[in-house]
């Protein structure tokens, strides 16, 4: 059933904008919590099954797609990305999961090494940033900050971020949709 109100002229008023920062800081930290937490549970059952750790890394959802690892890299360069291209500060980072054996400690750091890139930033660094014009070099064309963060940051982020869930759940591991939910 659907009802209808009716709206006053005060309501019909335009609110304040929100800034980038307000907007989508949160949702990009909040979604990193919640993956690693998701990793962190998957990899504490792979242990209790006598799965390696490297096994998963090459884990895919078909066998054209790609692996794990290659949505773990991308995951957080989706972020890193976003930090480099609309912020245009450099962030360091670990090394990629290919160059170190140990799955487990690496995609935590990993992640943890975007939470905290995001976590440095204060309102005052996107001062403008949401309608500053940049060229995004990997997308070939030119928007807004605020247009590269709705339009590809985000999407590939939970894009990336549904794919480590799906390839954790095809693998048998003890995850489910209210780890992702609830996260840490």
């Amino acid at each position: 059933m659907t009802a209808l109100v009716k709206v006053s002229a005060k309501s019909e008023q335009a609110a304040a904008p929100v800034s980038l920062f307000e907007t989508f800081i949160p949702i990009y930290i909040e979604t990193l919590r919640k993956i690693r937490h998701v990793v962190y549970k998957a990899l504490e059952d792979a242990n209790i099954k006598k799965t390696h750790m490297m096994d998963i890394a090459g884990w895919k959802l078909s066998t054209d797609a790609p692996t794990f690892e290659d949505h773990m890299n991308s995951l957080c360069d989706s972020v890193k990305l976003f930090i480099t291209t609309v912020i245009q500060q450099p962030v360091k980072c670990s090394a990629r999961t290919k160059k170190i054996g140990h799955m487990r400690e690496i995609s935590y750091k990993m992640i943890d090494d975007v939470l905290e890139a995001l976590q440095e930033f204060n309102k005052e660094d996107f001062m403008y940033k949401d309608s500053y014009l940049i060229i995004a070099q990997t997308l070939g064309e030119r928007m807004t900050g605020l247009q590269y963060v709705q339009f590809h940051g985000l999407p590939a982020l939970h894009f990336h971020a549904a794919m480590i869930y799906a390839i954790l759940r095809k693998g048998k591991l003890c995850v489910d949709e209210i780890d992702f939910l609830n996260g840490e």
